[in-house]
């Protein structure tokens, strides 16, 4: 099982070797082009500390920093009479026939499905 869709995913996109004192757990030295997954939404690792936001918010304008993905939003959708009792993540597709963008729940990555293997106790 995949658990791709619970990380933050950064990349260095300064073009050199670079030290990035806001990333957890106490800042972190990323190669070129090197990725970073920090499990789900990373800001809370800041804690407030307003130094840090504000070193992130200038490498993101200088485009030494790119966040690449974030977690997958999730909801819980309840049917009629309440038969139907789901978690789906709600996403963004683009549709390849009109080139635009469309909401849409899916299974979570997280989501057992009939063909996993049952967790023993």
């Amino acid at each position: 099982m995949a658990l791709d869709c619970i990380y933050t995913t950064l990349r260095n996109s300064s073009g050199v070797t670079r030290y990035f004192d806001y990333l957890p757990p106490h800042g972190r030295r990323l190669a070129a082009a090197e990725e970073i997954n920090i499990p789900g939404d990373w800001l809370p690792w800041m804690r407030g500390n307003l130094r840090k936001m504000r070193g992130f918010a200038s490498d993101l304008t200088n485009c030494l920093i790119e966040i690449v993905k974030t977690p997958e939003q999730h909801c819980h959708v309840v049917g009629e009479e309440n038969d139907l009792d789901l978690i789906r993540t709600v996403t963004i597709h683009r549709d390849p026939a009109t080139d635009e963008d469309v909401v849409v729940a899916i299974e979570p990555c997280w989501q057992c499905s009939e063909d996993s293997p049952t967790p023993s106790p």
